[in-house]
């Protein structure tokens, strides 16, 4: 068996596998790391879009429902000041 510094070509072979294989197995970590990740980032961003429509849904609905009231407040105020030109008329 041949050895070089006092370790053997098949030890050191050996001690480089060794370090493949972590290497490997802290690359497939960070692999699935990373898509763990991605899928939560996907989660959330799905869910600002989510909230983002739903605010602007209601905005709109709330403008549509402030614009009835305020037609509403009109109609009322003009019933009202008919009402008093009525009133004023009869003795």
């Amino acid at each position: 068996m041949s050895s070089v510094g006092g370790v053997s070509v098949a030890g050191r072979r050996s001690a480089s596998s060794a370090g493949v294989a972590t290497h490997c197995a802290r690359a497939q970590t960070a692999q699935l790391d990373a898509a763990q990740l991605r899928n939560r980032l996907d989660g959330l961003v799905r869910s600002e879009e989510t909230a983002r429509a739903e605010a602007r849904t209601g905005r709109e609905e709330l403008k549509r429902v402030r614009k009835e009231w305020l037609r509403l407040r009109d109609e009322l105020e003009q019933e009202q000041g008919e009402h008093k030109k009525l009133k004023v008329r009869s003795p």
